[in-house]
């Protein structure tokens, strides 16, 4: 089993998986248990229709409750900036001792230091493609395209090429 699976998803990480499933269709079947909360189902960046399609192909797992979340907040653990979606993930993370799928880089340094691993979906795409299950060429092509949607899986300032990722760092 892949190390994307049975872990928790926030938002960021949603929208990259109907990103890239979009323009490389058949690539969600790589990730058939997906887990949320579902505040992430309601998120400001995840649109009704987005939420709609992962409605019946996530397992939806207890989110904390808000004193809980405030009490992380409290503490100094999370990032002011941390959205409260995702000061959610990061206390459902901490309770349940699991991974985390993120795009924001705020919510993996958070859950690195309480020794919590977190991925991304350019880490998934590149063990995809070191797997053999996604061509190099693909890959590429998913890259190109999903920067020319303005969705960028790599730091946008950079080649969205193989090269990129097979250098590429998280968090």
């Amino acid at each position: 089993m892949h190390w994307w699976n049975n872990v928790l998803y926030d938002t960021c990480s949603l929208v990259s998986l109907y990103e890239v499933n979009s323009v490389y269709p058949g690539f969600e079947s790589q990730f058939p248990f997906i887990l949320t909360i579902e505040e992430v189902l309601h998120g400001d960046r995840l649109d009704p229709m987005k939420a709609a399609y992962f409605r019946g192909r996530v397992r939806l797992v207890e989110s904390p409750h808000p004193q809980f979340v405030a009490e992380a907040i409290g503490a100094g653990n999370l990032p002011k900036a941390l959205s409260r979606v995702d000061s959610a993930i990061y206390v459902t993370a901490l309770r349940r001792k699991t991974r985390v799928i993120t795009g924001d880089i705020r919510l993996a340094n958070a859950l690195d230091k309480q020794g919590l691993l977190a991925g991304n979906m350019a880490l998934a795409l590149r063990s995809l493609v070191l797997e053999g299950v996604v061509s190099k060429s693909d890959c590429g092509n998913i890259l190109v395209n999903l920067a020319g949607r303005g969705e960028f899986l790599l730091n946008p300032n950079k080649p969205q090429t193989w090269k990129t990722l097979e250098d590429y760092r998280f968090p």
